[in-house]
């Protein structure tokens, strides 16, 4: 992990009402942080300010502005995904969260819901200033940055900090409501678009995690995460769903520094097979960038290899790997491939077994 300060931008895309069948009430509400490094914080807010001029002129960066213009967005993605930056984001399904929660009111459920992203930005960052866009009268902003300051602001790190500011002072700010807004043309069906796979993919480089909020539910309710294969692909598909799914929902709540990084690598093989592609691996250095941008521990090949991905197999979960590195399977042919890298593996190993063996036993046999 960085130890060096780290800032999130933040901004929000969405509504607390959950009466999400009334028109003009967005399905989903969906927080991202922009997070950056304290060296390169002037460079991004420079950056950033540049592409609001070139795209807006005088007006903030704000997804709203752009609404469905599907191909002016792709535009504006493709030279943010060109800036240093990193974003996580929590995505709340709105339709998932029961009225009798307490949610139902609006300060609540926006104590709650930025609480979930900054509790996680503040367990992985031992140094950081959260810096959000204003809501709602200064009194509630007040109670708010209390209330952050007592239940989530680490008290052995007096560098972590809170607070808010005015998104047309801040254009970092702004990015984090762009991307908002264009996480709601993939994940918030009244805003969705055919081509928000595009954007996921524009922005896979400055992706961190995007995580879900209830946590995720087994794929045997969510039949489209399933990839369209025959029979028995279909079924190797929701078994390993299945069985990451249940992996999560056992171990959320730990506070074991190895079975987090097991949970930080599931969360995000289940995010590049959601949302990104199902069918493509993901390499082993790239495993390895995201988990030594949220872990304390040093993530190299071996304790990848032996810690995270080997100890997961171990609990039951059902991780493809190949030459081209993990994924979630989906198919025959991703277990083919898996048993294909073994045999490559264990047959040499077993050869060398096999030479020791008879080296011995003709020794033995001399005396």
């Amino acid at each position: 992990m960085n130890l060096e300060p780290q800032y999130a931008f933040v901004d929000a895309y969405g509504d607390p009402n959950l009466d999400v069948s009334k028109g003009g009430v967005s399905t989903c509400f969906i927080i991202t942080a922009i997070i950056v490094e304290h060296d390169h914080l002037v460079e991004l807010e420079r950056d950033a300010d540049e592409i609001r001029k070139i795209h807006f002129r005088t007006g903030e960066m704000k997804s709203k502005n752009v609404g469905s213009n599907d191909e002016r967005r792709r535009k504006i993605l493709k030279d943010i995904a060109g800036l240093d930056f990193k974003f996580y984001s929590i995505i709340i399904d709105k339709r998932e969260v029961w009225e009798s929660s307490g949610l139902i009111y609006r300060e609540p459920f926006i104590k709650f819901t930025h609480g979930l992203l900054y509790r996680k930005l503040y367990r992985t960052f031992p140094e950081m200033f959260i810096i959000s866009d204003e809501y709602g009268g200064r009194s509630f902003m007040e109670g708010f940055q209390k209330y952050v300051n007592e239940n989530h602001v680490p008290d052995l790190f007096i560098r972590a900090e809170f607070g808010f500011v005015a998104s047309h002072e801040q254009p970092i700010v702004q990015l984090a409501d762009f991307i908002s807004g264009t996480l709601a043309r993939h994940f918030d069906p009244k805003k969705s678009t055919t081509v928000s796979k595009d954007f996921m993919n524009i922005l896979l480089n400055r992706t961190l995690l995007i995580d879900t909020w209830p946590p995720i539910s087994h794929p045997s309710t969510n039949k489209s995460w399933i990839t369209k294969g025959n029979d028995f692909d279909n079924l190797i598909c929701e078994l390993a769903l299945y069985k990451a799914s249940n992996f999560i929902e056992e171990n959320m709540d730990t506070k074991d520094e190895v079975i987090t990084d097991q949970l930080e690598a599931l969360k995000y093989l289940l995010y590049h097979f959601r949302y990104v592609n199902s069918k493509r691996y993901i390499f082993t250095e790239q495993l390895k960038r995201i988990l030594n941008q949220v872990s304390p521990n040093k993530v190299t090949t071996h304790y990848l290899r032996s810690k995270v991905i080997a100890k997961l197999r171990d609990k039951g979960v059902i991780i493809a790997s190949s030459p081209k590195g993990y994924k979630i399977p989906d198919s025959e042919q991703d277990l083919y491939d898996f048993v294909g890298q073994m045999s490559g593996q264990i047959g040499p190993m077993l050869s060398r077994l096999k030479k020791a063996r008879e080296d011995i036993l003709l020794r033995v046999s001399a005396n």
